[in-house]
């Protein structure tokens, strides 16, 4: 599995690509420097440390009072890590819990054994470093890795686009740091903007300091490609990044990037981000952004889940292949009821091909006021287990 390496020369219309980088081998990465081949499963178990000592640019990625390890980091790694099992495609990724930066973290990356969609789990840990065995590892992110896809033709098309208004970015560092974006030098990437109706373009260029040897895209670039959507917030909060969908990099080492954003849903944009040259470096088909939540030190607040009314019958219109279990509908006439029954149909179901969508009612607290179900509440523990 390798990956092309980015043309030097944004003047190139034909690329004549060489295969080093990211993907063509590579054992190492500057946060993962090592790997363990499993022997319980067919996967792997990447370790590494992510040291502001070391890492400097990581100190310039500050939301509120906090410095945060940039979602785009945990893609990054993921894609290396899948990589290195030739699944270098991101089929979706959850961040968890924010990581902080105030003190070296310990990492490790674990990537399982292929289930029967062809899907390998990936789960990224972290915890301080240099403290003993005693302290807690977090779950920071999970997800699903898949098998690598073709790349998308180069983009031939007029740059910036016919009928693009210019938009004025000297400012806008300025004005998200005002908001709570506090990004540094080795951030500081977005140097154009136009939009057209709702779809965004983009210039980015490696920050200053930043070093882009043994990253697919470095994470600092990666991050101030998406810098572009502060020209359409209104300022009334600050979103970030909880789910990436349908990740692939296409080339690596490069240093200047263009990029498309397009509406995708509720909270969610398209990106695809090509090198000067309009060859493709990365496709995204979901970015999922959260407004945040909470003081403005407290990193336990930066992510909130959030509940959204759904018209009466939700997933029961599912798409064919997809089955739903109603948790919530199994008489409570004994104790356990729902988790017995979900039980047994997930041993009965697990091994076909069928997508399962399980339902509770009263599972956890909606509002300040609800008191949870206990048995419902179990369900989503059995499923998660699962």
């Amino acid at each position: 599995n390798h990956l092309p390496q980015a043309p030097t020369y944004p003047f190139q219309h034909q690329s004549y690509w060489l295969t080093t980088g990211h993907a063509a081998g590579a054992a190492t990465h500057p946060f993962l420097t090592t790997v363990v081949h499993r022997a319980d499963i067919d996967g792997t178990l990447h370790t590494g440390t992510l040291s502001p000592a070391v890492h400097t640019w990581l100190a310039e990625h500050v939301i509120g009072d906090t410095t945060l390890l940039p979602a785009t980091a945990f893609a990054e790694m993921a894609i290396f890590a899948g990589d290195a099992v030739g699944y270098g495609r991101i089929e979706e990724l959850t961040l968890r819990a924010p990581l902080p930066l105030d003190r070296t973290a310990a990492l490790q990356v674990c990537v399982g054994e292929p289930d029967h969609q062809d899907r390998r789990p990936i789960t990224v840990y972290a915890r301080p470093a240099n403290t003993g065995t005693d302290e807690a590892w977090t779950c920071h992110a999970t997800g699903h890795l898949g098998a690598d896809i073709d790349p998308p033709l180069p983009d031939t098309a007029p740059w910036p686009p016919a009928g693009a208004v210019e938009v004025d970015v000297d400012d806008l560092y300025e004005l998200l740091a005002e908001r709570g974006y506090r990004y540094g030098a080795s951030f500081r990437g977005l140097t154009a903007a136009w939009r057209d109706g709702e779809t965004i373009f983009a210039e980015v260029t490696v920050g200053a300091g930043a070093d882009i040897r043994g990253y697919g895209v470095h994470p600092a670039l990666f991050d101030a490609a998406l810098h572009c959507l502060g020209v359409t917030d209104d300022g009334a909060g600050r979103r970030l990044p909880v789910q990436w969908s349908g990740v692939s990099l296409h080339a690596t080492g490069a240093r200047s990037l263009r990029v498309r954003v397009t509406p995708a849903g509720d909270d969610e944009v398209a990106i695809a981000i090509t090198d000067p040259a309009g060859a493709p470096v990365l496709s995204i088909d979901a970015l999922t952004l959260r407004e945040t939540a909470g003081p403005e030190t407290a990193t336990a607040g930066l992510y909130t889940l959030v509940w959204k009314l759904v018209a009466d019958g939700g997933r029961r219109g599912a798409a064919p292949g997809t089955v739903v279990l109603d948790a919530g509908a199994v008489p409570a006439d004994r104790p356990g009821a729902a988790v017995a029954w979900v039980l047994e149909q997930l041993q009965q179901r697990l091994e076909g091909s069928e997508h399962l969508v399980v339902v509770t009612r009263g599972a956890v607290a909606v509002t300040d006021t609800d008191d949870p179900d206990p048995d419902q509440g179990a369900v989503w523990g059995l499923v998660r287990s699962a």
